[in-house]
């Protein structure tokens, strides 16, 4: 998923775990062979604390940052203007593939779901273009074309768009301030679909993401 994915905080523990074995035991042989040595080595260990201490709490990019997935799932059965999408629609395709609208009806339904105090406007905002617009995909792509800077799309029911690489996502309609944006990666059988209605997308490649490619237009299976 990216180098950006590994500085989520479980991994950043992981790697400090495995790390203060190795430093330790380095720290105690130059002690025990040059003590003349041991307050260069305590300056050694303690100089990077300060900043990586700054970087563990503000550190952003997925998992840190950002909105949380959570607050996307404990929302979503409760916005009113997505009550009517299928039980088959994901909020959260990519990091909650198989988490469905279903799910988190039934889960609200029976009490088993949080009720937030009150949902942020951007949060109700992304539930409902998440809900508007779904991943899906089966078939392979056929007929891909690099996409350099950006491409307009319309989106419609039961049409398919096969697209490769790693793009973003957002309403070609919405004000610059009130966008959201969305980010997929997808192989040669991934698709974008409208759940409801035709929307306008601007689709644009990712810097730094596997290059992106817009490929054929078809009915699904």
């Amino acid at each position: 998923m990216g180098a950006g994915f590994a500085s989520q905080s479980r991994y950043v523990y992981v790697v400090v775990a495995l790390a203060s074995p190795a430093l330790a035991v380095a720290a105690d042989q130059i002690a025990r062979r040059a003590v003349l040595l041991v307050p260069l080595v305590i300056c050694v260990l303690l100089i990077g604390v300060p900043g990586n201490v700054h970087t563990t709490w503000t550190q952003t990019g997925p998992g840190r940052g950002e909105r949380t997935d959570r607050e996307i799932l404990l929302a979503a059965p409760r916005v009113p203007a997505v009550a009517d999408v299928p039980d088959w629609t994901r909020p959260e395709p990519e990091s909650a593939r198989y988490v469905t609208m279903g799910w988190l009806r039934r889960l609200a339904a029976d009490g088993r779901l949080p009720m937030p105090r009150d949902i942020d406007p951007m949060i109700e905002a992304s539930v409902i273009f998440r809900l508007s617009v779904q991943l899906v995909g089966r078939r392979p792509a056929e007929g891909c074309e690099p996409i350099d800077e950006q491409a307009v799309v319309r989106l419609e029911p039961e049409k398919w768009v096969h697209f490769r690489g790693t793009i973003l996502v957002f309403d070609s309609n919405a004000p610059s301030d009130d966008r959201v944006v969305l980010q997929f990666d997808g192989d040669s059988r991934t698709a974008l679909t409208a759940v409801s209605t035709p929307i306008d997308v601007t689709i644009r490649p990712r810097r730094g993401g596997a290059p992106a490619e817009l490929c054929s237009v078809r009915e699904p299976n």
